[in-house]
């Protein structure tokens, strides 16, 4: 409207001449009406009616039949001849009814639709309910449905009543989707009432959970204690329409047993809304689909709802995405989908930090027997988790909380080429890159020399492939291990090195002392994880790492035949496990000792390579000395390598003192010097005594 127009002047003007009046002076206003009419869009009684019901709702009340006819004091007969105009008012959403009483026109109230009043208000042209799109629909039907459940329970009406006024308002409303759907699959107006009292429970709950309490609602519902017993059985045996038509479902909370939708009950009420209250399940990476898995777990715990309906949950995000790589790989693993749940819940933990089996269990399962099973199982290791060694069980906290995590296996199941993404530093920081290793000159006797020549020449990338394409071809084990033996100083380490840097190969170091760790168990999973972690990098790398036992005693040594104590046991499962990974090698694998006599003959087999590392000979030793002392003269290193019966380590430490005498001395100490410094370099004479005090 424009100019100077006020709808409430108008509406004031209006009321003011005709409540208490009987109608008798519409003429009086018939212009005041008319510009109504035109600004509303109504005809002349229906903009009178409106004008009653707007009047009493700025005195925030509402108006039944009796209230407009005391309004214009006239007879309610005469209200109801105008039924059809204030049905009109109704349908066109100018007003709205607050609530069903009882299935009478009489009983009902109306009052202004809210967006119609701020409009009138303002003087701006009126947007009715129905004209923006907020006509009576699915959440009105139920939240009146909830009041009807309500008035019942307070014994306002009857059970009949309930359902007939229910009836009334779906045939009122019977054209919406929603009704339509449920009046054609659901034809008891009772089963109705409580889907509808249901999806309102559902509403009103400020985390949309989907229980209900049956013993109370079927009280507020039915008035007689058969009707009540009656339907509490079909819906405990399932029987129950809702239930056979998959829209509700029960269980047993403690003593009490709770009702709720289900999946298809949710999206038969919310329709196009559902992904508002429901966590996304379609598009989902890796990541999301195990944080929705452990959503739906939490929920299930938090509401303690059946582990049944946890199952389909899951197995509904899994239908969902089963284009994921994710789903389709754990599900040929496990086809049980108990197992693949606690399986993505324990992948949580590889973001989250800690994953303690006992609450997975528990979160995941209603049943206290399965609990226990279930926990004993992987207490036993009978797991099929751990069978498929997918999950291992670490070790108990101070608390008594015992972590389960994703094996080496398991975490390539679940990251795939994110695998790299969470590789641990525990895992990196043995390996040493070639551009990282030194290099040196290292002499040797020829025949040694030749002998590691050759497994050097082995091990170029080239020479690597074939190699292991032709011993394949041949049914022979394809990986290369090598045993360097010998005593101490004679090169072994060095020489690993060396080659590894030569044939441009990492060095992957194994820490001897982490793998026997002092608890029971776990230096089995240690072991395990290094050749786990070892095929992986293989897998990974342009040319594969030398898997680096040094000092490899303590773990190569012969096995017990009747061990008693448990570290004995330990030191056999190790071994046990190594001769296993070793059978199976794809990669290169190099063990240096000291003490080649303890080696187990089991062990002995499986080294392709063994070389033995002596002392240097006299040609050799003289080399050594030059090369760490190019200062002295052939004669000096001819004297020195006849003289001294050193290993290249000893004649290395001898090397390193003379350069710190050169530089806090300022000068290479003299012959006589070096050979002081020869003879104070072992703690034994030549004859194998120890040396007492400072004699030489």
């Amino acid at each position: 409207m424009e100019g100077n127009f006020n709808a409430m002047t108008l509406i004031r003007k209006v009321a003011g001449k005709l409540k208490d009046e009987k109608l008798a002076n519409i003429k009086a206003v018939e212009t005041e009406i008319g510009q109504l009419d035109q600004y509303l869009g109504l005809t002349d009684m229906q903009t009178v009616l409106f004008v009653a019901i707007f009047d009493r709702h700025c005195s925030n009340r509402t108006s039944d039949v009796e209230d407009i006819s005391d309004y214009f004091n006239i007879s309610a007969i005469e209200v109801l001849e105008r039924k059809k105009d204030i049905d009109k008012l109704v349908e066109a959403g100018f007003v709205c009814k607050d609530g069903f009483g009882v299935n009478e026109f009489t009983r009902t109230a109306f009052k202004v639709d809210s967006s119609v009043f701020e409009c009138i208000l303002d003087s701006r042209p009126v947007e009715s309910a129905a004209a923006s799109g907020h006509a009576f629909d699915r959440f009105d039907m139920v939240r009146t449905a909830g009041t009807l459940v309500e008035q019942r329970r307070r014994n306002e009406m009857s059970t009949r009543t309930l359902f007939n006024t229910l009836e009334s308002i779906e045939n009122e409303y019977g054209s919406m989707d929603f009704i339509c759907d449920i009046r054609e699959n659901v034809t008891e107006p009772g089963a109705r009432i409580l889907f509808y009292d249901c999806c309102h429970d559902f509403m009103e709950d400020d985390d949309h959970r989907p229980l209900t309490d049956m013993n109370a609602t079927l009280k507020d519902i039915y008035d007689k204690t058969g009707d009540i017993m009656a339907v509490k059985k079909s819906l405990m045996s399932g029987e129950h329409i809702l239930m056979k038509a998959g829209l509700i479902e029960s269980w047993l909370d403690g003593n009490d047993y709770k009702i709720g939708l289900t999946d298809e009950g949710r999206a038969v009420f919310l329709r196009e809304d559902l992904h508002l209250f429901e966590p996304e399940k379609k598009g989902l990476d890796r990541y999301g689909l195990v944080k929705a898995v452990c959503k739906y777990i939490n929920e299930r715990d938090s509401s303690n709802y059946p582990t049944r309906k946890l199952f389909r949950n899951i197995a509904s995000v899994e239908k969902s995405n089963c284009r994921l790589p994710l789903v389709s790989a754990v599900q040929g693993k496990l086809p049980d989908i108990k197992d693949r749940t606690i399986f993505y819940a324990i992948c949580k933990g590889v973001t989250d930090g800690y994953s303690a089996l006992d609450s997975i269990i528990d979160d995941i399962f209603d049943d206290e027997r399965t609990k226990a099973v279930e926990k004993q199982m992987f207490k036993n290791e009978q797991h099929l988790l751990q069978k498929l060694e997918l999950v291992e069980l670490g070790q108990a906290s101070f608390f008594g909380g015992v972590p389960a995590e994703l094996t080496e296996t398991g975490k390539e199941l679940f990251l795939g080429e994110d695998m790299e993404l969470f590789i641990e530093n525990r895992d990196m920081k043995g390996m040493i890159s070639p551009e990282n290793i030194k290099e040196k000159h290292l002499f040797f006797a020829p025949d040694i020399e030749s002998r590691l020549s050759f497994l050097k020449t082995s091990l170029q990338k080239e020479n690597y492939e074939d190699l292991k394409s032709r011993l394949s071809s041949k049914a022979l084990p394809s990986g290369v291990a090598a045993l360097f033996y010998g005593g101490p100083g004679t090169g072994k380490t060095e020489s690993v090195y060396q080659i590894a840097k030569a044939v441009d190969r990492g060095v992957m170091q194994v820490d001897i002392s982490e793998m026997k760790t002092c608890w029971y168990g776990e230096s089995q999973k240690l072991v395990r994880r290094v050749f786990k972690t070892y095929a992986r990098m293989c897998r990974s790398s342009k040319n594969a790492p030398i898997l680096f036992f040094n000092e490899a005693d303590a773990i190569f040594g012969k096995r017990m035949e009747n061990p008693g104590q448990s570290v004995d046991q330990t030191e056999n499962a190790i071994q046990n496990i190594i001769l296993e990974e070793m059978e199976k090698l794809d990669g290169i694998l190099i063990a240096t000792t000291n003490l080649a006599t303890n080696l187990d003959p089991a062990f002995e087999r499986r080294f392709l390579f063994k070389i033995k590392f002596e002392k240097p000979e006299m040609q050799a030793k003289m080399r050594i000395w030059k090369d760490k002392l190019p200062e002295i003269t052939d004669m000096q290193a001819m004297e020195l390598a006849r003289d001294f019966d050193f290993s290249g380590g000893e004649i290395d430490n001898i090397a390193r003192k003379a350069v710190m005498q050169e530089i806090l001395g300022g000068s290479m100490p003299d012959m006589d010097h070096l050979r002081t410094l020869c003879a104070e370099e072992r703690l034994t004479d030549r004859t194998g005594r120890r040396k007492i005090g400072y004699n030489v």
